[in-house]
């Protein structure tokens, strides 16, 4: 079956009000039975984002999904782990990079709930496709209760959770899922994700920034992910995610799409220039520029 090259058109509203009419038990066991015998789904999830993506050869990112029963569900961590470093941050950098990351982690959860939309290349029966937009649908009405009730999301169990190992070299996306669309979801946030490091403080940094500028931008970078990123956000995230996508990036076909994120986030990349004499009496060390 050939792959989609556009993006599918999803909008919160249309997603929320068809997720309210869904049998959500029945969706989830009318997925759990086909996907027992059929294993094979998981390679052809990994296929489907590397041909949409127009991602060639694993030199870019390497893929290890797995399909898992609620009770095996765990989350799996954060990356990156950054160390501390005594540098006074300037608290206008802190808050403008804290509000730039909070917009680019809503827009990575609209972009991969739009694809985790989109089954076509899965070479699905119809009813299949249906279930599996059903399923999205009511996370997406569920989400939506969830915030309006003010629950606690880190309460609940978690049905889908995705990491980027630096560990390895090309970094791995590592995702779990307890269905199909759930994974496709997962793996193209962890992309998304691994797109978005263009955005941090720091993503330009290379031999020839001094290493005091560096240290700046890395004690930002751990401050701002430390802030900025967690299961709180995940619930407003996903619910504000998804009409800000379509409307940036939905006309894009999805061999653009990288490309297009990467130069958004670069381009609300601030350039940084702490106060190096401050940061001389603060580390006590020289200044070497």
């Amino acid at each position: 079956m050939p792959f989609n090259t556009m993006q599918p058109q999803v909008r919160l509203s249309d997603l929320v009000n068809r997720g309210a009419r869904v049998n959500f038990p029945a969706a989830i066991q009318t997925a759990a039975n086909y996907e027992h015998s059929r294993p094979q789904l998981i390679a052809a999830v990994e296929h489907l984002v590397r041909e949409r993506f127009d991602i060639k050869g694993e030199d870019f990112v390497q893929f290890e999904l797995t399909l898992k029963s609620f009770r095996e569900m765990r989350p799996i961590g954060n990356t990156p782990n950054l160390d501390p470093i005594p540098v006074q941050l300037d608290e206008s950098d802190l808050i403008a990079e804290i509000q730039k990351r909070r917009a680019i982690n809503q827009l990575i959860h609209g972009g991969a709930i739009v694809a985790a939309c989109d089954y076509n290349g899965l070479d699905l029966p119809p009813v299949m496709e249906r279930t599996y937009y059903d399923l999205m649908a009511a996370g997406a009405y569920q989400q939506q209760q969830c915030r309006n009730t003010a629950i606690n999301y880190d309460i609940l169990p978690p049905a889908g959770v995705v990491r980027v190992s630096h560990e390895t070299v090309p970094p791995t996306i590592i995702a779990d899922a307890i269905n199909v669309p759930l994974l496709l979801h997962e793996a193209v946030k962890g992309l998304l994700e691994l797109t978005a490091m263009w955005g941090l403080p720091g993503a330009m940094d290379d031999e020839n920034t001094p290493e005091l500028v560096a240290n700046y931008n890395r004690a930002l970078r751990a401050e701002v992910l430390k802030r900025a990123d967690g299961t709180k956000f995940e619930i407003m995230d996903l619910t504000n995610g998804i009409d800000p996508w379509c409307n940036q990036f939905g006309d894009l076909p999805y061999s653009k799409v990288l490309t297009a994120f990467a130069q958004h986030c670069k381009g609300t990349a601030r350039n940084l220039t702490p106060d190096l004499r401050l940061l001389m009496r603060i580390t006590g060390s020289p200044i070497s520029i």
